[in-house]
């Protein structure tokens, strides 16, 4: 492929996915016969079966795991995929892995028979021009059936659990849905479930506290301690609105016992999953793009520097790509495709191509690897973008971190990790 088609690809549109058949799922055989379910893409791009409450099709069958298998839509079939279930998913009385279905299959899961019948019409999903909602950004159907998906849940009362891999956005999308939800004006609070042991329930009793009239956002809720679950669990009902976000299986670690089975029924009255930058096809240029200009790269987005990115794996997600992007513009892009090195447009001409020779002249002189010294220079980028995005806005981190394309909690991390001090706000 070319680097003309490779660009080209990875622009995308939406016009593949306009005219999807639609499938209906029916419980033939086991406790919840005569239960169905359409699967809708225009609505969601994934499906769950399970006895979790975090399915979309229930099955009250012992034998069935509570995260059983997963439908999603592929080239005009319906892709069935078992999630590594204890009794095995059969179609045709095959045990399989992943199997791609036209209509007609019978699915077993445990001792429940699933039809699949395809429906005489198809879902029209119409081209969108939204390239983006909220802080979040990316024109692919996967992020339009997302946005719907926030859109709808935002103005619900309803907890809801956030999953997605490491680095693909939970925390944007638990800012959006507090955004655009009734609560907008009250306080989004973020508590660290992984450090949460070290600081005991006392702390997690006060970030209930603060975010009363607004919303509490458990970042990754797996790994909070068991000996708060409890004291969570107490007060759910008299505090905020909870979004939990989790890069776990969240009906995995209740089966292995790492979580309270109910916990996770209280936090979990409904499920958004955030796609992994692989399956958002014809976002990373538009993301690299949005990520230049934010970090303050002259021009437009180097054309031979976005072709490599295109080619990357981003095993990390969207923050990986971010992180890379804002790397560039402050160490200058590699010159080996011809493009000329692009430095951070300076914010003042006569103090800040100085104050980056400085950093860089240090560096240079301790005679440190490369990977050393490149650390080097960005910890010292970092520092001082926080130092100066706290003092343009008074000190305010939800202000700076806005004006920054970073998440509030985000922001807060980075804070911590170069010492910066905090000057007020939150």
């Amino acid at each position: 492929m070319s680097d003309e088609d490779l660009l080209t690809a990875a622009d995308g549109s939406l016009s593949n996915q306009g005219d999807t058949p639609l499938f209906v799922l029916r419980v033939t055989q086991g406790a919840g016969a005569g239960q169905s379910l359409l699967l809708d893409w225009a609505k969601q791009s994934s499906f769950l079966l399970g006895q979790s409450t975090l399915c979309d099709l229930r099955l009250a069958d012992r034998r069935v795991s509570r995260r059983h298998a997963s439908v999603t839509a592929h080239a005009g079939l319906l892709r069935l995929t078992d999630l590594e279930s204890t009794n095995g998913t059969r179609v045709a009385g095959l045990r399989v892995e992943r199997a791609l279905l036209g209509g007609g299959e019978v699915i077993e899961l445990g001792d429940t028979q699933v039809r699949v019948a395809r429906a005489p019409t198809n879902v029209v999903v119409p081209p969108s021009s939204r390239r983006g909602l909220g802080r979040l950004v990316g024109a692919s159907y996967e992020m339009q059936r997302l946005y719907d998906r926030i859109e709808g849940l935002a103005g619900s009362p309803l907890h809801v659990v956030i999953e997605g891999e490491t680095g693909a956005g939970k925390d944007l999308v638990a800012e959006t849905l507090h955004d655009l939800g009734p609560h907008a004006s009250g306080p989004l609070v973020f508590f660290d479930c992984a450090g949460a042991a070290r600081e005991g329930e006392l702390a997690l009793a006060g970030a209930v506290e603060r975010a009363k009239g607004g919303t509490l956002v458990l970042s990754e809720l797996a790994d909070l301690d068991p000996a708060l679950q409890a004291a969570l669990l107490a007060k759910i009902d008299r505090g905020p609105r909870v979004l939990s976000t989790t890069r776990r299986d969240v009906d995995r670690e209740v089966q292995d016992g790492r979580l309270r089975e109910d916990l996770a029924f209280r936090l979990a009255g409904a499920r958004v999953e955030v796609p992994p930058l692989r399956r958002r096809h014809g976002d990373l240029p538009i993301l690299a793009a949005h990520f230049w200009s934010a970090s303050g790269g002259v021009g437009e987005l180097p054309r031979a520097f976005a072709i490599k990115l295109v080619r990357g794996a981003w095993p990390g997600n969207v923050r990986e790509l971010e992180a890379a992007v804002a790397r560039a513009v402050a160490l200058g892009v590699d010159d080996a495709d011809g493009v000329a090195p692009a430095l951070r447009a300076p914010t003042a001409p006569s103090a800040a191509p100085a104050a980056r020779e400085d950093v860089v002249t240090r560096a240079l002189e301790a005679g440190l690897p490369l990977p050393a010294s490149r650390a080097m220079v960005v910890e010292e980028l970092e520092r001082r973008f926080v130092e100066r995005a706290l003092a343009a806005h008074g000190g305010n981190v939800t202000r700076a971190a806005a004006a920054s394309g970073l998440t509030r909690r985000y922001f807060h991390i980075l804070m911590n990790s170069v010492r910066a001090p905090k000057i007020g706000g939150s």
